[in-house]
This record gives structure tokens, sequence and C-alpha cells, in this order.
């Protein structure tokens, strides 16, 4: 009799150790799945602050686009003209006009009309 109390004995201990032990795992596992979850809220929160400034990037280099492509306009806009008046001056020049008479003809400067009266003006004897 003695020896089958102590195999119950056994037999409640091993039961109590595996309940402490499943319970231990229990405990364990609740942890670990609501550190996962803090963690993937941190992952979230990350990424749509990442996604949040990726559209704030994106806004910013649509609005340096168009600000480039205006320049690139008002920059061939400016040059288209200027080109020509430069053009005709240089065309008037060589036909020996007065440089007062290039500036308001072609919108040059007074010094740029004297220069090139100078230089593409037909020679003087």
């Amino acid at each position: 009799m003695l020896y089958e109390q102590n195999e119950l004995l056994f037999f409640a201990a091993r039961l109590a150790l595996l309940a402490v032990t499943l319970l231990c795992f229990a405990l364990a596992f609740s942890s670990w799945r609501k550190a996962g979850r803090r963690d993937m809220q941190s992952v979230l929160a990350e990424t749509q602050a990442l996604s949040e400034l990726t559209r704030q990037l994106a806004t910013q280099l649509a609005a340096m686009q168009a600000r480039f492509d205006d320049r690139r306009e008002l920059a061939a806009a400016a040059s288209g003209p200027a080109q020509r008046g430069y053009e005709l001056a240089l065309a008037m020049a060589r036909n020996g006009v007065a440089p007062q008479d290039i500036v308001s003809a072609s919108g040059v400067a007074r010094n740029e009309a004297q220069l090139l009266a100078r230089l593409h003006g037909p020679a003087r004897n």
C-alpha cells in the first residue's frame, strides 16, 4: 500500500510539474505574442511615416520639376528674341549702320553696338 501511495504521489508530482510547465509556456507564448503585436504596430507606424515622407518628397520633386520647366521655357523665350536682336545688330554693323541706329533697331546695349560697328563695320580708309 505504501508503494501505491508513493506511486500516486509521484504521479501527482509529475502532473503538477507538467501543469506548471504548461502554464509557464502559456505565459511565455502570450508575452511573445504581445511583443510581436507591439513590434508590428511599431513597424506599421514607421511605414506610415515613411509613406508620408515619400508623398512629401514626390510633391517637392514635382514642384522642382515645374520650376525647372518654367525656367527652361523662360530661357528659351529670352534667348530667342535676344539672339535675333543680336543677329540683326551684327547685320546692321556689317552694312555700316551707325551705333545709335543699331541700338534703337535691335535693342542691344550702346557699348555692344559700338563694338559691333568697330569689329564688323566696313573698313575705313
